[in-house]
């Protein structure tokens, strides 16, 4: 892959609206990434829902990076392992380093705009990505090492994965019946030619948090980025 720069209908900044398309090339919403804020602490409000789910028994472990946080919400720094990948057949993954990561809280502030004639219940999932810049040019980062952060005392997750940029943080408790996680529905109707505000949040863990991007192309045709740190 490879993004220019310069092409608005591909990468645009904050404060820059980027529409989607459907499968027909009609246009379906317009989005604006108003503000971005990254953190070392968990803003409140965020904080008080997370608390709510453990105390529930609906926080799920699975999307996340084991991450740690203090009574404040404030992240604790993990410790991160970098492997060179072997092919599985005649080379094996190799132990480089370990290092110490600080994970973050993104808060990210976004306008969206119902460009079709119909009601939209839109749910504000995005997923958040990071790019390495060519000149020019975003393209897709290095493949040929991945990063773990082990945790031996846990029973069920000794390790996970820091490949995934972010993981998105709940908006709601939920509830568990029968011992099945039920989560509540959160979309919010937008009508034909109206505007919605939301707040989106992420935990992030990894090496350095240059060049992330909201990736729009999970729902929408072509390539479509917000960039949201330099």
């Amino acid at each position: 892959m490879m993004l220019d720069i310069n092409n608005k209908s591909e990468v645009v900044q904050l404060n820059e609206a980027i529409n989607t398309i459907d499968l027909n090339g009609n246009p379906l919403e317009e989005l604006t990434v108003v503000k971005a804020t990254l953190s070392d602490t968990i803003a409140s409000k965020q904080l008080a829902i997370l608390n709510k789910q453990i105390k529930a028994g609906t926080y799920d472990s699975n999307d996340s990076f084991g991450e740690e946080w203090d009574k404040k919400g404030k992240l604790k720094p993990m410790i991160a392992t970098e492997y060179v990948l072997g092919d599985g057949k005649h080379t094996v993954n190799k132990e480089i380093r370990e290092f110490e990561v600080r994970p973050k809280y993104l808060e990210i502030e976004l306008k969206v705009k119902n460009l079709t004639e119909k009601t939209i219940n839109y749910s504000p999932y995005i997923q958040l990505r990071r790019l390495a810049k060519q000149g020019d040019f975003y393209t897709d980062l290095p493949t040929d090492t991945t990063y773990i952060h082990k945790i031996p005392s846990d029973p069920f997750n000794t390790f996970y994965y820091l490949e995934t940029p972010a993981y998105p943080l709940p908006t709601t408790v939920g509830k568990v019946v029968d011992h099945i996680v039920e989560e509540e529905v959160d979309a919010h109707p937008i009508l034909p030619g109206e505007t919605a505000t939301f707040t989106v949040n992420y935990i992030l863990a990894n090496i350095e948090y240059s060049n992330l991007f909201l990736n729009l192309n999970a729902y929408s045709p072509g390539d479509r980025y917000i960039q949201i740190t330099q």
